[in-house]
């Protein structure tokens, strides 16, 4: 009987899933995350020829169902949660416009910051979900994209305002005003870009820059870029900064909170749409998240 060696390579677009061991063959089979290998090393089969990656197959389906149910049960849960909630921040909302002494509507106030903090926490879980089922959906139509630049800004500056922090905005004259693509997704990835850059800078600056990369007959690409000049990131973290459930480390997560999925969001749109996200960082000086 021949033996079994080798490396095959498991498409699997979630993090550490199984640590697995086939008794049949005596080995163990590691299903890892984005384009990690699976190893295996046999040293007989005990079966007929071709047994091994029969066994192999059966076992990587079994994972990528799993992955798809974990995936749809944590859609399905965020969107339970998120409904009753979206009634607990509306009710709080109108209690607000109604007449109320100091105590009350600090109480309000509290109530309001906390379930739209949890809100937030639910719509990434959704989302995230969402991309590992390959299930997100992106719209082409025409947009003007000033207009979408303009509202991700107006929706972080008064966060921007109330740190003292400087909000720029810069787009390239040759920019067109109107392009095709999903302005929904493109706003929601600025919007976790700026909201990360105001959370992690406590003084300076805070921008959004948009130019042309290359220009193909009609075919336009352009890049967007967000840059701040706060905490920066250590270079051995920045590799693992896109992948789901991470942050420079332990004390960031304890001091600026957030569930450590906005730029893994931000990073897979990128790559939905075409394109792709990149970083650079120093540590004290700031970063700048590019994608185009």
């Amino acid at each position: 009987m021949e033996p079994f060696a080798g490396a095959i390579l498991i498409r699997d677009k979630s993090t550490l899933v199984a640590n697995m061991v086939v008794p049949d063959l005596g080995c163990s089979l590691y299903f890892g995350s984005l384009s990690h290998r699976l190893a295996g090393s046999c040293p007989h089969s005990g079966g007929p020829k071709g047994q091994p990656e029969r066994l192999v197959k059966e076992r990587t389906s079994e994972v990528e169902a799993a992955n798809r149910a974990k995936s749809q049960f944590l859609a399905t849960m965020s969107h339970e949660i998120r409904t009753p909630l979206n009634g607990v921040i509306g009710m709080t909302d109108l209690a607000l416009d109604t007449e109320l002494n100091p105590e009350q509507r600090e109480y309000l106030d509290m109530i309001k910051l906390s379930g739209d903090s949890l809100l937030a926490v639910i719509n990434d879980i959704l989302d995230f979900s969402k991309i590992e089922a390959g299930k997100i959906d992106l719209e082409l139509a025409d947009f003007n994209l000033r207009d979408c630049l303009e509202s991700a800004l107006k929706t972080v500056a008064l966060r921007a305002d109330e740190k003292q922090l400087e909000l720029l905005c810069e787009v390239a004259p040759e920019v067109p005003e109107t392009i095709e693509g999903d302005s929904n997704r493109l706003r929601q990835t600025f919007l976790n870009l700026l909201s990360n850059a105001i959370k992690f800078t406590e003084t300076g600056e805070v921008s959004l820059r948009a130019g042309v990369e290359n220009e193909e007959g009609d075919s336009l690409t352009l890049h967007f870029s967000v840059a701040d000049t706060g905490i920066g990131i250590p270079a051995e973290r920045q590799k693992a900064i896109f992948d789901p459930f991470t942050q420079a480390d332990a004390s960031t997560t304890r001091k600026y909170g957030g569930t450590g999925l906005g730029l893994t969001i931000c990073s897979r749109l990128a790559d939905a749409m075409g394109g792709r996200m990149w970083l650079e960082s120093e540590v004290g000086q700031g970063s700048q998240f590019t994608s185009r």
